[in-house]
Protein backbone atom coordinates (compact mmCIF):
# COMPACT_ATOMS: atom_id res chain seq x y z
CA UNK A 1 0.00 0.00 0.00
CA UNK A 2 1.30 3.30 -1.12
CA UNK A 3 0.21 6.10 1.37
CA UNK A 4 2.45 8.86 -0.66
CA UNK A 5 1.68 11.45 -1.88
CA UNK A 6 -0.83 12.51 -0.55
CA UNK A 7 -2.27 16.70 -0.75
CA UNK A 8 -4.98 18.42 1.35
CA UNK A 9 -6.12 22.62 0.42
CA UNK A 10 -7.10 24.09 3.42
CA UNK A 11 -9.94 26.75 3.60
CA UNK A 12 -9.11 30.10 5.74
CA UNK A 13 -12.76 30.34 6.99
CA UNK A 14 -14.18 28.50 10.10
CA UNK A 15 -17.07 26.52 10.79
CA UNK A 16 -19.08 28.58 13.59
CA UNK A 17 -19.83 25.17 15.29
CA UNK A 18 -16.83 22.89 14.96
CA UNK A 19 -19.45 19.82 16.66
CA UNK A 20 -21.78 19.86 13.78
CA UNK A 21 -19.24 20.46 11.51
CA UNK A 22 -17.62 17.19 12.57
CA UNK A 23 -20.97 15.67 12.51
CA UNK A 24 -21.81 16.51 8.78
CA UNK A 25 -18.54 15.85 7.58
CA UNK A 26 -18.49 12.09 9.33
CA UNK A 27 -21.84 11.57 7.73
CA UNK A 28 -20.42 12.39 4.34
CA UNK A 29 -17.23 10.28 4.51
CA UNK A 30 -19.21 7.10 5.82
CA UNK A 31 -21.66 7.64 2.55
CA UNK A 32 -18.62 7.92 0.49
CA UNK A 33 -16.63 5.23 2.56
CA UNK A 34 -19.48 2.75 1.69
CA UNK A 35 -19.64 3.09 -1.88
CA UNK A 36 -15.87 2.75 -2.20
CA UNK A 37 -15.99 -0.19 -0.83
CA UNK A 38 -18.87 -1.56 -2.37
CA UNK A 39 -16.98 -1.16 -5.69
CA UNK A 40 -15.58 -4.13 -7.96
CA UNK A 41 -11.97 -5.37 -7.52
CA UNK A 42 -10.62 -3.02 -10.27
CA UNK A 43 -12.97 0.43 -8.92
CA UNK A 44 -13.08 0.61 -4.97
CA UNK A 45 -13.52 4.63 -5.42
CA UNK A 46 -16.16 7.37 -4.98
CA UNK A 47 -15.81 10.96 -5.28
CA UNK A 48 -18.87 13.45 -4.34
CA UNK A 49 -19.66 17.27 -2.93
CA UNK A 50 -21.54 18.55 -0.25
CA UNK A 51 -22.43 21.96 1.10
CA UNK A 52 -22.43 22.91 4.41
CA UNK A 53 -24.59 25.63 5.37
CA UNK A 54 -21.99 25.28 8.68
CA UNK A 55 -19.36 26.93 7.02
CA UNK A 56 -21.56 29.76 5.04
CA UNK A 57 -22.01 27.36 2.08
CA UNK A 58 -18.76 26.37 1.40
CA UNK A 59 -18.46 23.24 -0.55
CA UNK A 60 -16.57 20.38 0.20
CA UNK A 61 -14.70 17.46 -2.17
CA UNK A 62 -13.93 14.55 -1.24
CA UNK A 63 -12.20 11.41 -2.80
CA UNK A 64 -12.11 7.93 -1.03
CA UNK A 65 -10.50 5.05 -2.08
CA UNK A 66 -10.25 1.37 -1.03
CA UNK A 67 -7.53 -1.47 -1.34
CA UNK A 68 -9.16 -4.73 -1.54
CA UNK A 69 -7.84 -6.54 1.41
Amino acid sequence: METLPSGYKTNPKNASNMSQFNKALTAFFDKLRGEAARGDSVHKFATGYTTSTITGNVTIYALMQCTPD
